[in-house]
């Protein structure tokens, strides 16, 4: 019997889960996916418009996918068992649809206008320059020139520090509200 006298044992905490690694389902899907993207950046013909109107509305129409594709990419968040995972593979998914929009936005801008940039571009120039510019790198052999390209260029600029640095916070906060939920603990403080 129990003397009633002694306090009782306190409930234990469950024991924490062990972060999940990720499996080669996962890494398969991820290296799928970009190269599907890159694969479809260079497949999607450039604009050769001397006009820049069809060269913006066709980056529109990109751009609106890439907006549907984050939105889809947040509800996988909500719905996924591993979503710490699922919040990595989509910050790696995003960075690279971010890449390659903006590659595309060069590419066009060049086909249109050759003189927008120090060189002309092909669509590898183009991907590798958006790439130096997302990683901040900047080697400087490829340079804006044009007005219109320039202003891009600050765009992205502006986007990569901005945007993509709160879109990885969101995604990351979403998928650790997420495994609390899964795992049933208490979510992280909103600062």
């Amino acid at each position: 019997m129990s003397d009633p006298a002694l306090p009782a044992d306190p409930p234990q905490a469950p024991a924490p889960t062990p972060a999940p690694k990720p499996d080669a389902w996962m890494l398969l899907r991820i290296g799928a996916t970009v190269v599907v993207a890159i694969s479809l950046y260079f497949a999607v013909p450039l604009v050769h418009a001397p006009s820049y109107v069809m060269a913006l509305i066709m980056i529109g129409l990109v751009g609106a996918a890439f907006v549907a594709f984050v939105l889809f990419e947040f509800r996988r968040i909500l719905r996924s068992e591993r979503p710490l995972l699922t919040s990595v593979e989509s910050i790696i998914l995003v960075i690279t649809g971010f890449t390659t929009l903006f590659a595309y936005t060069y590419a066009c801008q060049s086909a249109a206008d050759p003189a927008s940039f120090s060189e002309e571009l092909g669509r590898g120039d183009a991907l590798y320059f958006s790439m130096t510019i997302v990683t901040t790198t900047g080697f400087g052999d490829i340079t804006a020139v044009g007005q219109m390209a320039r202003g891009v260029v600050t765009v992205q600029m502006a986007l990569t520090l901005g945007f993509v640095a709160v879109l990885v916070r969101n995604l990351l906060r979403q998928g650790q509200r997420r495994a609390a939920t899964v795992h049933g603990t208490s979510p992280p403080d909103d600062d």
